[in-house]
């Protein structure tokens, strides 16, 4: 009687302990490296839901930021090297991790995610998140939109009745606005990366050129069948934005503005034209929800209205990488993180284009707007050159646009010999 009674005890001990809760200061954090620039209300809000629901979920998150632009991604390539890596990384992309941040071997394959299922397989399939079958990471975000956001009131004070549809018809509005006293176009250079807008936009008219697809264009150009220096509307396009600046319609000190404060003066009606990704129309929502419907947003009308494209991006990756103490629980995270569930929380702080099945998104004005345009694939880099810096070093002078192709060319060809790229091979 009294072993059985010993039993008994043991057996509801046992009951108990397995029945224990979980405590959210006993629950492991993940980390998560990301830019400064991608660390929008999207991702707070996902990250303030996981860790108070920590207990629940199993895991924390810690999302640690760097500056964006070249600075960050100098700062990406030094923690490569030395395996200073988070949990879970943020980046462009996988093949470009490969190709240009010395990242072989520095991301887990990722098998047996119950997310995979919230995405289509070409999106799956994509060179963004694997590689030779094998899947890296997942989209993580919403995808881009590149093209021009305006304030619908400004336009209206200076006379402009609608949306310029040609490069003339876009001089002629700027005209107008500078006329009663507000900047015309914004730039914000103080954030490189938002410096190439036009550029991308410009070769659209190499592609059509060439009677080609995005995706064609750009496998010639990565395999070293069309060079820089080749892609004259692409350079037409940063000429043009350069001339925006030596007629007086971009404010004068757009070289140290920044994202932040052009998100300011498009939402105040301090500027009329901002050139940006739409994640911009997220951030004034945001930060102005009142102003978000006088914001528009179009194409960068470099051509004519059949041949304006809008650019589109698809989403960051987010991987695991082989530092993580604990990858099983950072592919956990990630799972949760990318799947319906995760994004629509990101989405309902941060409303843009997402690749999630499924999802329900408050549109704006302005992505309805761009909704109706003709969509194509933007810029796909195999190797970083950087681009937007040396946009900027050509509106400074410190370079013409010869120089400028022929540098784009010079740099993914030493890119490319350093990865034994047998397209660049003598």
């Amino acid at each position: 009687m009294k072993k059985r009674m010993i039993g008994m005890l043991l057996a509801g001990a046992m009951v108990l302990g397995m029945a224990a809760p979980v405590f959210a200061d006993e629950v492991e954090t993940v980390t998560m490296l990301t830019y400064v620039d991608w660390y929008g209300a999207g991702l707070q809000a996902l990250e303030d839901y996981i860790n108070e629901n920590s207990a629940e979920l199993g895991f924390k998150l810690e999302v640690q930021q760097i500056a964006g632009g070249s600075q960050g991604d100098e700062l990406v390539m030094a923690r490569t090297a030395t395996d200073d890596l988070p949990d879970l990384l943020n980046t462009y992309s996988a093949k470009l991790y490969f190709s240009s941040y010395g990242g072989e071997g520095k991301l887990l394959p990722l098998e047996n995610l119950e997310c995979t299922a919230d995405y289509g397989e070409d999106v799956l399939t994509s060179r963004s998140y694997g590689e030779d079958g094998v899947l890296y990471g997942m989209p993580f975000g919403t995808a881009y939109y590149y093209g021009m956001y305006y304030n619908k009131k400004v336009l209206e004070a200076a006379g402009v009745e609608q949306y310029p549809t040609t490069w003339d018809e876009f001089l002629d509005a700027c005209e107008k606005i500078k006329a009663i006293g507000i900047t015309p176009v914004y730039f914000s250079c103080g954030d490189p990366w938002t410096a190439s807008c036009y550029a991308l936009t410009g070769f659209h008219g190499d592609y059509d050129e060439r009677g080609m697809t995005s995706e064609e264009f750009w496998n010639a150009i990565n395999t070293n069948q069309i060079k820089f220096a080749d892609c004259a509307n692409t350079w037409d396009g940063l000429k043009k934005s350069k001339e925006l600046i030596e007629n007086g319609f971009v404010q004068e000190t757009y070289l140290s503005d920044t994202y932040d404060m052009a998100q300011t003066a498009l939402a105040n009606g301090e500027c009329a034209f901002y050139a940006c990704a739409h994640v911009v129309v997220s951030e004034i929502a945001a930060k102005y929800p009142d102003k978000a419907a006088d914001i528009g947003g179009n194409v960068i009308p470099l051509y004519d209205e059949e041949h304006n494209y809008l650019d589109v991006a698809f989403p960051t990756i987010l991987s695991v990488t082989s530092a993580s103490k604990n990858p099983e629980l950072a592919q956990k995270a990630l799972d949760f993180m990318c799947s319906k569930e995760g994004m629509q929380i990101y989405a309902n702080a941060q409303p843009g284009v997402y690749l999630t099945k499924g999802m329900e998104i408050e549109g704006t004005p302005a992505f309805e707007e761009q909704g109706e345009k003709t969509l194509v694939n933007t810029w796909d880099f195999k190797y970083d050159i950087a681009p937007y810096v040396h946009y900027i070093d050509y509106y400074v002078g410190a370079v013409e646009l010869e120089e400028l192709a022929a540098e784009f060319d010079n740099l993914t060809e030493k890119s490319a010999v350093a990865n034994s790229d047998e397209n660049w091979a003598e």
